[in-house]
């Protein structure tokens, strides 16, 4: 094996490359950086959680509690955290007013007022709340307005009640 040295000399050899095989050498170089750097970013992206937060609505302070429940899967579905039931449509869920998200890692928490974790991505949970007949409704009850990546139904959640 033969060891190539280009120290200084090497670096006086490309200053004397004329200025369009310096310019493609610079493009070829500039350009598998950012292959790379793709490349990169999506492998670290590919376990299906996105690097940024997921969208987490919350409801306005001081909304009336309804009484219905729901029982399904908590998922991240297009940077959404949805319930998905057993049977039937997943829900874009709106939160109490006071939760919040920790995204650690890979990990996706959901908060309770009392600062405790109450649900996680993949855990089945049982939410009491209610649904909201319409995206019109349910802006109403958002504080953050709703993207169209969320899409309906929506659920307007006032509690967990059970997370397994």
């Amino acid at each position: 094996m033969k060891l190539i040295h280009v120290g200084y000399s090497g670096f006086a050899s490309f200053i004397r490359w004329s200025a369009r095989t310096q310019t493609i050498v610079l493009a070829l170089m500039c350009a598998s950086a950012s292959v790379l750097i793709t490349a990169t970013a999506c492998y670290q992206n590919s376990n299906g959680i996105s690097s940024r937060a997921p969208f987490f609505p919350v409801q306005k302070e001081g909304l009336a509690q309804m009484l219905l429940v729901e029982e399904g899967k908590l998922v991240l579905d297009n940077d959404c955290l949805r319930l998905k039931p057993t049977v039937g449509d997943s829900y874009l869920l709106i939160w109490p007013y006071a939760y919040s998200l920790r995204v650690e890692g890979k990990m996706v928490q959901i908060i309770s007022e009392e600062g405790k974790t109450v649900a996680r991505v993949g855990d089945v949970i049982k939410v009491g709340g209610g649904p909201a007949v319409s995206a019109e409704i349910a802006a109403i009850y958002s504080v953050q307005p709703l993207p169209d990546n969320c899409r309906s139904p929506y659920w307007l959640v006032s509690e967990v009640i059970d997370n397994r």
